[in-house]
């Protein structure tokens, strides 16, 4: 059992006695002199990797022209779901205490869409527990990923009774001094190639909009009665 240090929120073990900040458990002062709950994060050099976090805003940006949004969803709700992708791309890129916010919400998002396509879309079992398990799980991963990372965001709501109930979504209360987090934090050359890749995404999404694709078989009965598939190439012949 874990519990919540009242002064600064750090979440420690139930047999620590001290808090990191100098807050005592058992009597329930502050040691004389700790400055740190005015402070909301330690300031140490090296902070967390963030390399997932960069392929989710390359890959939801790049995400938002895929033509099957539209294809498979209709007009409002692939538009509705483009935007989403860019909000959760954008909020991944720039790293900020909103963003934190907006990238635990769209885990909900993802769950809420998985329902939708397995009810709406799909007509095979077997797609349905598919898509089932792939939101729940890219959704559980990416919840605790970003939300490990509350410091680095800047971020300073926190989830007391999950913390409690999973002691390892806390991550560490300590921020890089020196680096700056997200997109701001890239040096020039860093940013030009994030924007490259971005829109060489992009670029590969749209072509597939002018690219034919084959037409699935149709079935026909001949003049002799007889069933028969008739298979469609790229040219409608």
């Amino acid at each position: 059992m874990a519990k919540g240090c009242p002064k600064c929120g750090v979440i420690s073990p139930d047999e620590a006695q001290i808090c990191d900040c100098g807050y005592n458990y058992v009597t329930g002062t502050l040691r004389r002199g700790s400055n740190e709950p005015d402070r909301r994060f330690k300031r140490i050099e090296g902070g967390q990797p963030y390399k997932f976090g960069w392929f989710t805003a390359v890959s939801c940006l790049t995400g938002a022209a895929n033509p099957d949004l539209l294809e498979v969803n209709g007009a409002a709700l692939g538009v509705a779901h483009a935007c989403g992708f860019l909000v959760a791309g954008f909020a991944a890129a720039v790293v900020r205490a909103w963003s934190w916010l907006v990238l635990l919400a769209s885990q909900a998002f993802l769950l809420v869409y998985g329902g939708y396509y397995m009810v709406f879309v799909s007509h095979y079992w077997t797609d349905r527990a598919l898509v089932a398990v792939a939101a729940v799980t890219i959704s559980v991963l990416q919840f605790a990923y970003f939300y490990k990372r509350r410091a680095m965001f800047g971020a300073t709501w926190r989830w007391g009774r999950l913390e409690r109930w999973c002691p390892r979504l806390v991550g560490p209360e300590t921020v890089d001094p020196v680096r700056v987090p997200g997109f701001a934090g890239l040096s020039h050359p860093r940013r030009l190639l994030f924007v490259a890749v971005v829109l060489a995404g992009i670029v590969f999404e749209l072509l597939s909009w002018v690219t034919p694709r084959p037409r699935p078989p149709v079935d026909q009965d001949d003049e002799e009665g007889q069933f028969v598939t008739f298979l469609h190439d790229g040219d409608g012949a």
